[in-house]
């Protein structure tokens, strides 16, 4: 949507499917990954390939942006939610793309368990009940995806952002 419609015209869309997670498996262990580790980028990517790759070169899958987020969908006080995303808006912007990312993912699996669906995306362990409506939980995956696409952007002041999630936090 940001190109010009005369080059839009001119373009043609090619789909590209997202890979089964076998064989994502097999080609994250080709490039190194244990196969515990293959077998966990796949699953978190959802079968996209790229993204599982990126987290094998850098040997991460924004483990510690999902363990923060859910502590803060967990915390039940307002004011102690806003100040958590406050200390998180202050902080390096690496860090705040690191919560971003983890946030998504932790948000994607508290909105699968909370429709109680075998996915084979989710992580084994992850609770089934999570004491959230599932309503309240896309909404609040949307938002995540809407800041994180802006933050990427650098067009949004950090801090007014993250007092408007924890008001969208279910």
């Amino acid at each position: 949507s940001r190109l010009l419609e005369t080059i839009r015209s001119r373009l043609v869309a090619v789909p590209f499917g997202l890979v089964p997670m076998a064989q994502s498996v097999v080609g994250l262990q080709a490039a190194g990954a244990s196969p515990a580790e293959a077998e966990r980028l796949s699953r978190r990517s959802g079968g996209r390939v790229g993204l599982a790759l990126t987290w094998l070169n850098r040997k991460s899958v924004s483990d510690d942006g999902a363990a923060a987020f859910r502590a803060v969908l967990a915390e039940r006080n307002p004011a102690k939610r806003q100040q958590a995303l406050a200390a998180v808006a202050e902080g390096p912007a690496e860090r705040i793309h690191e919560f971003l990312g983890g946030a998504e993912l932790a948000c994607r699996d508290a909105l699968l368990a909370s429709l109680n669906l075998p996915h084979r995306m989710l992580e084994p362990g992850v609770p089934r009940n999570t004491g959230h409506e599932p309503a309240g939980l896309a909404r609040l995956a949307a938002a995540l995806g809407t800041l994180r696409g802006r933050f990427s952007e650098s067009a949004l002041n950090v801090k007014v952002a993250f007092d408007a999630l924890g008001t969208l936090l279910p």
